[in-house]
């Protein structure tokens, strides 16, 4: 049903052929020449820009600009599922999550947000309007059903499978560029743009990252601000807090990664060692000890950092050509990461 790109022998009588839509087509060779279609592997096209590991059925998800997402079960054949638009973000569950509901939140660019099923590849209910793009998505409870989304128009959106419950509206004085969130420690992190100010005819380096109490998820008024903190010089691309909430990292485009330490509410610098990228940092995801940090970058190579001792790093070189676009952690010795190449990979630590 599509132009076919490429072919390679397997075996005597197997031969593999690849479709422009991202499939492999695997064909019998009989005596005669004959081919048969032995079977259909499902992918994707072009360049991938996000990836997820729902951590709670060990499922890995997957998508990009072509409108699919990708999912992957142990032992079994990838299913794909139709956006029909470019994907910007897929919010999987953790460990820690204990509903009956194998789902994925998948964010589009067209302003919506959908739930399939890690089962079926179906989407399950209906889809969401946001009307504003997510720059960032994480949960705000501790139950995984609801969402904080931070917008392109400067909005905390809160959201679920019922639709839209609340909007705290310019909740940020400037749009938005990451978020990260923390149930467990009742707090969410939103960075944001420079302010538009320049200082002796300089343009303003102040990358701010701010962060919220979470009280609650009833109203907006739940959220409220808690602090300020100022130590990015270029724009902060990736954040995430570590599955306890005492640690939050985040990465930057100026290469630069550093690990707050959180406590009560408030954040302090703990790491700024973390700057062996050669160019802007894309995504980072901690390792479910919390002990380790793995990041991606423009610079095609990912690195994995531990907390414990700072100085020391594990590097995985040309992981993806022309740039690692994000990155997921599937368990304790084993992550995965996407990237311009359209390539899914999953690594395992020694």
């Amino acid at each position: 049903d599509d132009m076919q790109i490429g072919v390679a022998w397997a075996t005597a009588n197997r031969v593999i052929s690849v479709c422009l839509d991202g499939r492999l087509l695997l064909w019998d060779v009989g005596a005669d020449g004959a081919l048969q279609l032995a079977g259909t592997v499902d992918g994707t096209q072009g360049p991938l820009n996000c990836v997820a590991s729902d951590r709670s059925s060990d499922v890995l998800l997957q998508a990009g600009g072509d409108g699919f997402v990708l999912i992957t079960s142990p032992g079994q054949a990838p299913r794909k599922a139709k956006i029909g638009k470019g994907v910007s973000h897929i919010l999987a569950h953790s460990g820690k999550y204990a509903g009956s509901d194998k789902e994925a939140w998948v964010f589009s660019l067209d302003d919506c947000a959908r739930r399939v099923s890690l089962q079926t590849g179906e989407f399950v209910g209906s889809k969401v309007e946001i009307k504003e793009f997510a720059v960032g998505v994480s949960w705000l409870d501790a139950e995984e059903t609801e969402v904080l989304v931070a917008t392109s128009k400067q909005n905390l959106v809160c959201m679920g499978a019922g639709g839209v419950k609340w909007t705290k509206l310019a909740a940020v004085p400037r749009r938005p560029t990451a978020s990260a969130s923390s149930p467990a420690n009742g707090l969410a992190a939103i960075a944001l743009e420079r302010p538009d100010t320049t200082v002796a005819g300089v343009q303003s380096s102040q990358f701010d990252i701010q962060l919220f109490r979470i009280a609650g998820t009833g109203s907006a008024d739940d959220l409220s601000m808690s602090g300020v903190l100022q130590e990015h010089l270029k724009e902060v691309t990736s954040m995430r807090f570590s599955p306890s909430g005492d640690h939050l990292a985040s990465a930057d485009a100026g290469n630069k990664i550093l690990v707050w330490a959180v406590e009560n509410g408030a954040a302090k610098l703990a790491i700024n060692e973390f700057s062996h990228h050669t160019a802007r940092v894309t995504s980072v995801d901690w390792l479910p000890s919390g002990r380790k940090l793995v990041s991606g970058s423009l610079d095609r190579h990912l690195y994995v950092w531990d907390v414990d001792e700072p100085k020391k790093k594990i590097m995985v070189t040309e992981a993806h050509k022309g740039g690692v676009y994000a990155v997921a952690a599937c368990g304790e010795k084993s992550f995965a990461s996407v990237g311009m190449d359209g390539f899914l990979v999953v690594n395992e630590l020694a």
